[in-house]
């Protein structure tokens, strides 16, 4: 009778260690998709993550983007994480290539922003019929 206890809790045991692996494998194989997602765009929403995998928790997806920020790949911000391959980057256009759009409408409204006088100490501008 004893044997057939030991061995039968050595059965549980190895099947315990079975569903581990198994499980293992699946966090590394969802992982492994951020990752991907991180090395693709620049944010990643948690909304998005939730999309993706519908069979986990939210916790299980905000644990994970904790993953990601203790290991340096992405920023844990509100609602989601930032890659950190997009953040060095300059998503902006240079100042020159800035500066030389939309030059007339600039002009107009610099033009008409030189006509509003300046605040008097504490006393609202005084109100101009356009």
């Amino acid at each position: 009778m004893l044997k057939f206890t030991l061995s039968k809790t050595k059965l549980t045991r190895r099947a315990d260690v079975g569903k581990a692996e198994r499980r293992n494998n699946l966090t590394e194989e969802r992982r492994e998709k951020i990752r991907v997602l991180f090395s693709e765009r620049p944010y990643v929403s948690l909304a998005e993550l939730c999309e993706m995998f519908p069979d986990l928790s939210d916790m299980t997806l905000r644990r994970d983007i904790e993953y990601f920020d203790k290991i340096g790949v992405a920023v844990k911000v509100r609602g989601g994480a930032r890659s950190v391959k997009f953040i060095g980057d300059n998503t902006e256009a240079p100042i020159a290539n800035r500066l030389n759009t939309l030059v007339e409408e600039k002009t107009r409204i610099a033009r008409a922003a030189s006509g509003v006088r300046p605040l008097r100490s504490g006393r609202p501008p005084a109100s101009r019929p356009l």
